[in-house]
């Protein structure tokens, strides 16, 4: 049997890939689970998220933009 060697990983796992801009993948991914979180819990189909986001479908572009999803939904961003 061989042996494998386990690393553990830092609590950002794009970093732990050695991607550039870890630290904004990162934000991203979290601001994005926070606004399917939301529109799931609120059971929206996908139209009633889309007027409620303003936008004509919803992509994830920018911090900005997932920012101004969460102020939409009520959330406020810290």
């Amino acid at each position: 049997m061989s042996k494998e060697t386990i690393t553990r990983g830092t609590s950002n796992v794009f970093a732990d890939f050695g991607l550039p801009e870890s630290t904004e993948c990162q934000t991203k991914t979290k601001l994005a689970h926070a606004i399917n979180e939301l529109l799931k819990s609120r059971k929206l189909k996908q139209r009633e998220a889309v007027v409620l986001l303003g936008m004509p479908r919803p992509k994830v572009s920018s911090i900005e933009r997932l920012v101004e999803m969460l102020t939409a939904l009520d959330r406020d961003v810290e």
